[in-house]
C-alpha cells in the first residue's frame, strides 16, 4: 500500500510539472507561427519594392493571413476535436511551413493572396487554435491566467526575434531566401516540438463523434495545484450548439465588435508600423528594428506581469483589456505628433505594454464572460474579430495612405476605433448591474405581494 502510494505521489509530481512543458510547447509554437504574421509590415516593405503594388494592395496579402488565421478557430475546432490536438498541430505546422516556401517563388503579388495569405494563415490559426485549447485544458479555473500569460509570451517575442532575424537575412540574401531560410527552420522546430503533446487525462474525447454529430464530454480539473473554488465543468454539447447558444447573448455581441474595433486599432502596428515609420518618419532599416524590439520587450514584460500577477486582480480582467484599448489609443494620438527617434522608441516600448493588456487579458476575460461554453470556444472568442478587425484595417489604412500620402489620417481613424471599442465593453459591466438591480427590484416586489 506505501509503495502504491508512493508511486501515486511521484505520477502527480510528474503530471503537475509536465503541464508547464506543454506552456513551453505552446510559447514555441506561437513563437513560429505567429512571427510572420504580427510582423508582416516587414514583408510589406519587401512586396512593395518588388512588386511596386500600392500600400492598400500589398497590406491585403497580411490582411487575408491574419484573418484566415481567426476564422479558423470556429471552422478546425471539430477537426481537433475528431484527430486530436497533436495531429492537427503537427499538419497545420507543415501547411504554414509549405506556405512560407511557396510564397518565396511567387512572380507577382497575387500569387501571394493564396501562398501567404491562406495557406500561411491556415497553418497559423489551426496551430494556434490547438496549442491555446491545450494549454485551457492543462490550466483550467484560477490558473488560466498563468498559463496563457505564460504561453503567449511567445508572440511577443516572435516581434523581438523575427524583425531583425529577416532584416539580417533580407539584407544578406534578398527577401525570397530569407523566407526559405525561416520556412524550413520554421518546419523543423514545430514538428519536434508538437510530437510531445500531450492532453490532460481529465479531458475526456468522445470516440464516436461522427455518430454523435460532434458531441463530446469534457471534464476540466487543475492539475498538480488546486485553485480555491475550481470546480470541474463538464461540456456535453456540440460546437455548434454552443456557439449557437453564445450568440444570442447581447454580451457576446458586445465583446465581439469590442473586440473588432479593437484589432483595427492593432492591425496597424501588425501591418502598416514599418510603413509608417519608413515613408513617414524617415527611418533607417536599423531605427525601424529597435523600434520593433523596443515595442516587444514591453510587451514581453507586461505579459510577465500579467502571467505572475494577473489572477490575483480582484476585478473583472475586461477592465484590463479596456485600459490597454484607451492607453493604445492614446499612443495612436501621439504617433501623429512625434518625429524624433527617441520619443519614437519610448512611445513603442509603452505602446508593447498596452498590447499585452488586449492580447493577454481577452482570452482571460473571455473566460470569465463564457467559460460556461467550454475551452474551445473560449479560444475562438478573441480570434473570430481578430481576423475580422484585420480584414477591415489593413484596407482601410493603406487606402487613406494612397489618398493622402501618409499616415496622419490611418492613425486617427485608429484613435477613433480604440475609443468606440472602449466604450462598448464597459456596457457589458454596465448592462450586468442594470440587469441586477432589476433582479433584486423585482424581488422585492414580489416580497411585498401577500
Amino acid at each position: 500500500m506505501a509503495d502504491s502510494g508512493e508511486s501515486s505521489t511521484i505520477r502527480n509530481e510528474l503530471r503537475k510539472h509536465q503541464r508547464y512543458l506543454m506552456v513551453y510547447i505552446a510559447f514555441v509554437e506561437l513563437f513560429i507561427v505567429m512571427g510572420p504574421l504580427y510582423n508582416y509590415s516587414i514583408l510589406f516593405l519587401s512586396f512593395q519594392k518588388e512588386f511596386h503594388t500600392s500600400a492598400a494592395l500589398t497590406g491585403w496579402v497580411g490582411s487575408i493571413a491574419n484573418a484566415i488565421f481567426g476564422i479558423c478557430g470556429p471552422l478546425c475546432a471539430p477537426l481537433i476535436l475528431r484527430f486530436g490536438l497533436r495531429t492537427m498541430t503537427l499538419v497545420s505546422s507543415v501547411i504554414f511551413s509549405i506556405g512560407l516556401a511557396a510564397t518565396s517563388f511567387v512572380p507577382s503579388l497575387l500569387y501571394a493572396y493564396f501562398t501567404f495569405g491562406i495557406l500561411v494563415g491556415v497553418g497559423a490559426g489551426t496551430v494556434v487554435q490547438a496549442v491555446m485549447t491545450l494549454v485551457v485544458h492543462w490550466f483550467p479555473g484560477k490558473s488560466c491566467t498563468r498559463g496563457l500569460a505564460m504561453a503567449l509570451v511567445g508572440t511577443s517575442c516572435c516581434v523581438l526575434t523575427f524583425v531583425p532575424l529577416f532584416n539580417t537575412l533580407t539584407s544578406a540574401y534578398g527577401w525570397r531566401n530569407a523566407l526559405r531560410i525561416v520556412s524550413g527552420g520554421s518546419l523543423v522546430i514545430t514538428l519536434v516540438h508538437g510530437c510531445f503533446i500531450v492532453e490532460p487525462e481529465q479531458v475526456e474525447t468522445s470516440k464516436s463523434i461522427t455518430e454523435e454529430g460532434g458531441g463530446y464530454k469534457m471534464v476540466e480539473t487543475d492539475i498538480g495545484e488546486k485553485d480555491d473554488g475550481d470546480q470541474p465543468r463538464v461540456v456535453t454539447e456540440t460546437v455548434g450548439k454552443r456557439i449557437y447558444k453564445l450568440l444570442h447573448q447581447s454580451e457576446a455581441w458586445l465583446w465581439l465588435t469590442a473586440g473588432v474595433l479593437l484589432n483595427i486599432g492593432w492591425t496597424f502596428v501588425a501591418i502598416n508600423f514599418a510603413s509608417f515609420m519608413e515613408y513617414d518618419l524617415h527611418f533607417t532599416a536599423n531605427q525601424i528594428s529597435i523600434t520593433f524590439v523596443l515595442f516587444a520587450v514591453g510587451e514581453i514584460i507586461g505579459k510577465c506581469c500579467f502571467s505572475a500577477f494577473g489572477g490575483r486582480i480582484p476585478f473583472l480582467k475586461l477592465y484590463c483589456v479596456a485600459a490597454g484599448s484607451l492607453l493604445g489609443g492614446a499612443a495612436s494620438g501621439v504617433m501623429i505628433l512625434l518625429r524624433t527617434v527617441p520619443l519614437m522608441y519610448t512611445v513603442a516600448a509603452l505602446t508593447g505594454l498596452f498590447r499585452s493588456a488586449c492580447y493577454t487579458m481577452s482570452f482571460i476575460a473571455g473566460l470569465e464572460l463564457f467559460g460556461e461554453y467550454g475551452a474551445d470556444i473560449v479560444v475562438m472568442i478573441p480570434n473570430i474579430p481578430y481576423a475580422i478587425g484585420v480584414l477591415i484595417g489593413a484596407p482601410v489604412s493603406g487606402v487613406l495612405y494612397d489618398l493622402t500620402g501618409d499616415y496622419t489620417l490611418s492613425l486617427l481613424v485608429v484613435l477613433a476605433t480604440f475609443a468606440c471599442s472602449v466604450a462598448l465593453m464597459l456596457a457589458i459591466p454596465v448592462r450586468r448591474r442594470i440587469k441586477l438591480t432589476w433582479k433584486k427590484k423585482r424581488r422585492r416586489n414580489n416580497r411585498k405581494v401577500p
